[in-house]
């Protein structure tokens, strides 16, 4: 049964001066009543809205001290109180919304702590702003009170103290606004807040920041770049990173969380199967044979038997194929292993007399490759199941994987330790290599731009990127394209001008 708060009449000494007390019940029981030392005339006292009449002398006052003591039982009793009147505070019926969303899974917990941490800060811009730590539903109303909060959002409260930029500031409004509609929708308001007035004085022309991408040839010397060997540590960390960092482009740009949690039970026969955290998809990789350079430190015993197991032999070649083979004297293809076939691609290479033949010679090392990297992931995928990259510990993960959960507070901190580490050690690569600064997310956008001038379409690199919905990819492209196929529009009219 709910606790109720409310206000009282309580006779005195004089027939028509009331005290007012505040009282609460459960249910018909009462298990709180006190005066609070303010005299009416009964008359003044509207017992319908438990507010004074304008007619009584200080009523403004009056009332204010009634509100603020509504708001702050409200405050103090979340689960006792139904934040559904225009005078309950919003930022409370914010909490109590995330927790409901967070315990029946409606809330992700990577959300569910990202929205803590607005709310926070939220808590902590009423504080300065108003002097008060409620922030009724009514005042929302008011034009003012977005503009207070809007300037107050623009502090740092973080550990660097610095201010936020236009982008964050809108975000935090955005989420702030969703918990009001819905508050507006369910609360059975009379007088809806206008949410629309929440972004009136947030910074509308901003500089276009190009989305964060490296070039082709950056990525290959990304793939060359070896450490210092200063400190260990330093060393390993940056390897990891970098070897995370080129698996998710070679990967359709997954995101790192999704490189950091994939198992060698995702391994199909010529595929990888990846699950998509943010979205709850899943997301079909072919094999590339890159991807097995970058694995090939943490499996190093089932890349080395890959790479002299497999030989030429095993390898399904056309006739046209075998019979430019034959053309070279004195060699074993039936037992040569890819080392060695690279030794002849480029003694063959030298020779101009010999494209056709280096042709012939390259497409075969790719097949041969195709079955390397298929062998390789077998033996790999035959292993006890845990991850690709030993970033985290899969024990500590082994229960949500298996059994579909969401990952708790837990994991997803570890995670999150785990991002930060991942994007010091890219840090540090970039500076070395003198490149703008790499994080966890660059590759995805790096896909996304080399896709784009390659001629892929929206569509294709949307279903690449595993976006659920195509506006997430033309915002991808615009940040860094301009407006969806001007690029190529233009590119078409120029060659027509030659």
């Amino acid at each position: 049964m709910a606790t109720n708060y409310t206000f009282i009449l309580f006779p005195t000494k004089s027939p028509d001066i009331k005290t007012i007390y505040e009282i609460v019940t459960n249910g018909s029981q009462v298990i709180h009543r006190k005066s609070l030392g303010i005299r009416i005339l009964e008359k003044n006292w509207d017992k319908i809205k438990k507010r004074v009449k304008q007619k009584e002398p200080n009523s403004n006052e009056i009332n204010k001290t009634l509100r603020e003591k509504e708001q702050k039982f409200q405050f103090e009793n979340p689960k006792s109180t139904k934040l559904n009147t225009d005078e309950s505070c919003a930022l409370q019926y914010m909490e109590k919304e995330l927790e409901r969303g967070y315990q029946d899974g409606t809330k992700k917990v990577s959300t569910y702590n990202k929205y803590k941490t607005v709310l926070s800060t939220l808590r902590k811009v009423v504080i300065e702003r108003f002097g008060t730590k409620y922030l009724p539903f009514s005042k929302l109303r008011d034009l003012n009170t977005i503009r207070e909060i809007t300037i107050g959002l623009k502090r740092g409260y973080g550990k660097s103290g610095k201010p936020k930029s236009p982008t964050v500031i809108f975000n935090y409004l955005s989420i702030l606004k969703s918990f009001i509609d819905h508050w507006n929708k369910f609360s059975g308001t009379q007088s809806p807040v206008n949410t629309t007035s929440f972004f009136n004085f947030t910074q509308r022309t901003q500089v276009k920041k190009l989305a964060p991408s490296i070039s082709r040839d950056q990525i290959k010397e990304l793939e060359e770049y070896v450490p210092i060997k200063r400190r260990k540590r330093c060393y390993t960390s940056q390897n990891l990173a970098k070897d995370i960092f080129l698996f998710q482009y070679y990967s359709a740009g997954i995101r790192l969380i999704d490189a950091v949690t994939l198992t060698n039970s995702m391994i199909m026969v010529d595929k990888l199967i990846i699950p998509i955290r943010k979205t709850s998809d899943v997301l079909s990789v072919p094999f590339y044979f890159p991807m097995i350079q970058v694995l090939k430190d943490y499996f190093p015993d089932q890349y080395d038997q890959a790479i002299n197991d497999v030989k030429l032999g095993n390898v399904i070649l056309d006739a046209r194929s075998i019979q430019q083979l034959f053309r070279i004297d004195g060699i074993d293809f039936q037992n040569l292993n890819l080392e060695l076939l690279t030794d002849v691609i480029k003694q063959v290479a030298n020779q101009q007399s010999h494209y056709e033949l280096t042709t012939y010679l390259k497409d075969t090392q790719n097949r041969l490759e195709d079955q390397i990297i298929r062998y390789f992931f077998k033996l790999v995928k035959d292993l006890p199941t845990q991850f690709l990259f030993p970033m985290l510990n899969y024990d500590d993960f082994k229960d949500s994987l298996e059994n579909g959960k969401d990952f708790s507070q837990e994991q997803e901190y570890q995670i999150h330790r785990a991002r930060t580490r991942h994007n010091s050690a890219l840090k540090r690569v970039s500076e070395t290599m003198g490149i703008p600064t790499l994080t966890g997310h660059v590759p995805r956008h790096t896909l996304a731009n080399h896709m784009a001038y390659s001629g892929n379409s929206e569509e294709e690199i949307r279903q690449v990127l595993g976006h659920s919905n195509i506006r997430t990819t033309k915002i991808y492209l615009r940040e860094r394209h301009g407006f969806s196929g001007s690029y190529g529009i233009m590119k078409r009219f120029h060659e027509e001008k030659k």
